[in-house]
């Protein structure tokens, strides 16, 4: 039996006999190359060179076999377009990182606060402070601007006051609750602090010795800790 193909342009093999290699179903197309309307001509073109193949018998398996080596070199050409998206990014460590930092820096920059805890970090009384500072909720890029350029009003807060308590007592060398002991409840203006270290009323005398006193252990306490923490490192150098 002869077998003669479909095509009888020398030279050209059907597109089922090129892409019949092994791990690709005859019929189907290796390449991702994207052909449009001739693709579709090649494929009606595949589908009839397939029913010749079949009927030819084994004299034309020999002849695909033969011009298999000769498809491959166009079938490589076809699959060599890259298949990754162009704006594709490999991935690295470093940019991963990066990626990492910007979206922690968002989502520093989107955190918001009280204006009553806004106000306790800058160590201002918060009626004192203006209205539409306490309007709203404030941002942590808005903190840390006041902190890094303070405004005027705040530093006329500072400056000045009113203080809040925790402000008072550290200007008068006492704790919160020895102000409290001594009857100081409300904030008080740098003028008036000054006032009570010139009039040196009794109680706050007390209060200056006692949390003299605290602070004293807090410091004995801190050095006999480090002398534990270096005999311990000078034990472990020895064994």
């Amino acid at each position: 039996m002869t077998c003669t193909s479909s095509r009888t342009t020398p030279g050209s093999r059907s597109r089922q006999i090129r892409t019949h290699f092994a791990g690709v179903t005859p019929g189907t197309y290796a390449s991702r190359k994207e052909t449009g309307a001739a693709g579709a001509a090649e494929g009606s073109g595949a589908a009839e060179g397939s029913e010749d193949v079949a009927g030819a018998g084994e004299s034309a398996g020999s002849a695909a076999a033969a011009e298999a080596g000769e498809g491959a070199g166009e079938l490589g050409e076809d699959a060599s377009e890259p298949v990754t998206r162009p704006d594709y990014r490999p991935w690295s460590a470093r940019a991963a990182l990066a990626d990492i930092l910007v979206g922690m820096t968002q989502h520093q920059s989107a955190q918001t606060m009280k204006p009553a805890t806004a106000a306790k970090k800058l160590g201002v009384y918060l009626d004192a402070t203006p209205d539409e500072f306490r309007a709203g909720a404030v941002s942590r890029a808005e903190l840390n601007a006041l902190q890094t350029d303070p405004p005027e009003w705040l530093r006329d807060l500072r400056r000045d006051g009113p203080h809040p308590r925790p402000v008072v007592a550290a200007k008068l060398g006492v704790s919160i609750s020895g102000l409290a002991r001594g009857g100081v409840t409300e904030a008080l203006t740098t003028e008036q602090i000054e006032a009570l270290k010139t009039e040196n009323p009794e109680w706050l005398q007390k209060e200056r010795a006692t949390q003299a006193e605290v602070r004293k252990e807090a410091v004995r306490i801190k050095e006999a800790q480090a002398e534990k923490a270096a005999r311990a490192d000078t034990n472990d150098q020895r064994d």
